[in-house]
């Protein structure tokens, strides 16, 4: 999971690509959001992963905040949902499919593990 992460905010934030288009610009600004919301979320693994500007938090584990997480990862796999990864350039289509994999695995997580 930390690696999906990891690879996921590295490759979106660095993509720069000159011919990209307007789905590249959606789907870069949707994966941007989602690694700062899950960064935030989780502030043990944003440290881990060189991140510290969430090192006086803690993961809140309540019920509460899973529901909230769960209703999260939805809203950004509704988000991604009208894009067509086949359309994104280069690397975001790599990364439009690895995103997704991990919001639907979250999701899983949520629903039928009850994690």
């Amino acid at each position: 999971m930390k690696i999906i992460v990891a690879a996921a905010s590295a490759l979106a934030v660095s993509i720069l690509n000159t011919s990209a288009t307007s789905q590249d610009e959606a789907f870069q600004k949707i994966a941007h959001d989602y690694v700062e919301q899950y960064l935030r979320a989780n502030p043990e693994q944003a440290t881990e992963l060189g991140d510290h500007r969430f090192d006086g938090d803690l993961t809140d584990y309540s019920s509460e905040a899973q529901a909230k997480d769960l209703a999260t990862q939805k809203e950004f796999r509704d988000k991604l949902n009208p894009i067509n990864g086949s359309q994104l350039t280069g690397a975001n289509n790599v990364d439009f499919r690895i995103l997704k994999e991990n919001i639907d695995y979250e999701i899983f997580l949520g629903e039928e593990l009850k994690r």
